[in-house]
């Protein structure tokens, strides 16, 4: 009997302990920390380790206080060439990839320190441009309410003198009313009905200024790390990234490379897709365009146009190279890597 008695107090005072605890705890407190638990940056940063040593895992911090993921490693032959910014699809992981994890791996044997930036979160910046987009046209409704409270005192005195004038104007709009009609309908602008207006773009303006935005802050921090490091500047580029890139080069946002190497790069947009072309064609340093028969339709639909605006701008030191696709991993890591060497003891660097 007294054994029971003793079990049950003792259970009695574990119920109130976890009690307590649970209070102790808020439960926004409890949720922040499990979300920070399981953040996509933190289980990256726990996956990476499991292939990459950890002192290669750098984690770079852009002047917004944002932090991102980037792998280093320095070369290894003891005659630095310089330092070679990978920069992945915006839509591809940082590692595992056939291209970026080649190119990591053994650009250090050629005398390259790579630096392989991650690209930002579409999501997290699409979700923050609706968020903007909302309070300024709320700010908006707000200041055109205030201006209508204020035209609608001084309509009111209008109303009565425009009334009196109505009776006269009208006697002149009715003889003049087919005239007009006939004008507008001639001064009207045929290329208006070329637009599709239910076809949004993929990319509009501001979005795409963001994310332009975003990779170029990332860009500033990858400089300021690998700073201590001599020699040339070689960007390297995969998918939708090298239209960024480009501009971001254009701009004068972020230094001009010595070499620029696009890996299936494209927009999923025409106008873009043929502006990434136009500015490619335009620049002054040595490009390397790398298509692979497996890579987006998109880039299949534009490589004739690179190359003729290539020959246009007399851009000589442009180079197109078509792989056959390969079934093997490795295969395609050998191939790329063979190119690319080629290309930069071919440019001089």
């Amino acid at each position: 009997m007294y054994s029971s008695a003793i079990k049950l107090v003792l259970l009695i005072t574990l119920l109130l302990n976890s009690n307590l605890v649970k209070s102790a705890v808020p439960s926004d407190q409890a949720n922040s920390q499990t979300t920070n638990q399981l953040s996509a940056s933190s289980l990256l940063f726990q996956d990476l380790k499991r292939y990459i040593p950890e002192q290669n895992v750098q984690v770079l911090k852009t002047k917004a206080n944002e932090q991102f993921i980037a792998l280093h490693k320095e070369e290894t032959t003891g005659i630095p060439k310089g330092i070679a910014f990978i920069l992945p699809d915006i839509n591809q992981s940082l590692f595992k990839q056939a291209v970026t994890t080649a190119l990591y791996k053994d650009l250090d044997n050629y005398g390259w320190t790579s630096l392989v930036l991650t690209m930002p979160s579409l999501p997290e910046l699409k979700q923050a441009w609706i968020n903007e987009s909302e309070s300024t046209q709320k700010n908006e409704q707000a200041e055109s309410s205030d201006q209508l409270e204020q035209q609608a005192t001084t309509q009111n005195t209008t109303e009565e003198s425009s009334q009196q004038t109505e009776p006269q104007n009208n006697q002149q709009t009715e003889n003049t009313g087919d005239t007009t009609s006939n004008v507008e309908q001639a001064t009207i602008d045929p290329s208006l009905y070329a637009q599709l207006e239910d076809l949004s773009p993929t990319y509009e303006a501001e979005f795409s200024e963001r994310i332009q935005k975003a990779i170029g802050e990332r860009l500033e921090s990858g400089f300021e790390f690998t700073s201590i490091y001599p020699g040339f500047y070689l960007m390297i580029c995969e998918g939708q990234s090298c239209f960024w890139l480009n501009r971001l080069i254009a701009e004068q946002k972020v230094p001009e490379p010595d070499g620029l190497i696009m890996i299936g790069a494209y927009m999923p947009q025409a106008d873009l897709n043929r502006a990434l072309a136009d500015e490619v064609a335009k620049t002054e340093f040595p490009v390397l365009d790398i298509i692979s028969a497996n890579h987006n339709q998109w880039t299949h639909a534009i490589k004739k146009w690179r190359k003729k605006m290539a020959r246009k701008n007399f851009k000589t030191n442009y180079r197109q190279r078509e792989l056959t696709f390969f079934f093997d991993y490795r295969d395609q890591q050998r191939r790329m890597i063979k190119e690319i060497y080629g290309f930069t003891n071919a440019v001089g660097l």
